[in-house]
C-alpha cells in the first residue's frame, strides 16, 4: 500500500481516560496528541462543556442531570457543576466501574 491509508480506511473511534491525578483527560488513541486540561475550563461547568469533555449528546448530559449521584448544582433553574466536583465524579464512576458514563 506504499505507506497510504485506503480511502475506505475510517479512524479509529477515540476513547477518553481519566487519568489518576484528574489533572487532565488524555485520548487513548495515539494520533491524538492534545489534552484535555481541566484548568482549561471555568470553575462552573454548564452541559456544552461536559458534552465537550465527554463527547456525549446533550440528551445524555440531561440524564446525567438526573442521576442522583451526580454533583448538580441549580441556580436560577440553570442546571451546572463545580468542574472539581464534575472531575471527582468522574473518577469516582471510572473506578467503581458503575458505567454511568455512556
Amino acid at each position: 500500500m506504499n505507506g497510504f491509508q485506503s480511502a475506505n480506511t475510517q479512524p479509529a473511534p477515540m476513547r477518553f481516560i481519566l487519568q489518576p491525578d484528574t489533572s487532565y483527560i488524555q485520548p487513548e488513541a495515539a494520533e491524538q496528541q492534545h489534552m484535555i486540561q481541566k484548568a482549561d475550563y471555568p470553575l462552573v461547568l454548564n452541559a456544552k462543556h461536559i458534552i465537550e469533555i465527554l463527547g456525549v449528546s446533550k440528551s445524555t448530559v440531561y440524564e446525567l442531570f438526573k442521576d442522583p449521584t451526580f454533583p448538580l448544582l441549580q441556580v436560577q433553574g440553570r442546571k451546572m457543576v463545580y468542574r472539581d466536583q464534575f472531575f471527582l465524579w468522574l473518577d469516582r464512576q471510572q473506578r467503581d466501574g458503575t458505567g454511568a458514563v455512556r
